[in-house]
């Protein structure tokens, strides 16, 4: 689906992006090209509603394991105080 230049102005001015010419015209291409990509992505097959990360990827089991020794954890800090991380102030 191309977007037209008066399209794309809508769009920028929802948005609040003002563009010069040159710059609308190449957002009008870049966002013709983005929507060209989500009808694509409507073509695939066998993809379920709700089919996320989950599926596609299983995460390992979460089991809980012992900690660093304070020792280890505290060993490349660039500054250790009374066996805690010193850090900047930030405010």
């Amino acid at each position: 689906m191309a977007i037209t230049l008066e399209q794309a102005r809508h769009i920028a001015r929802l948005s609040r992006l003002f563009f010069k010419k040159e710059e609308l015209e190449k957002f009008t291409k870049e966002l013709s090209s983005i929507i060209d990509y989500v009808d694509k992505l409507k073509e695939v097959k066998d993809v379920k509603e709700g089919m996320g990360l989950e599926q596609a990827c299983p995460l390992r089991e979460d089991v809980p394991k012992a900690p660093f020794p304070r020792e280890e954890a505290l060993g490349n800090a660039p500054k250790e105080e009374k066996g805690y991380f010193v850090t900047p102030k930030v405010i």
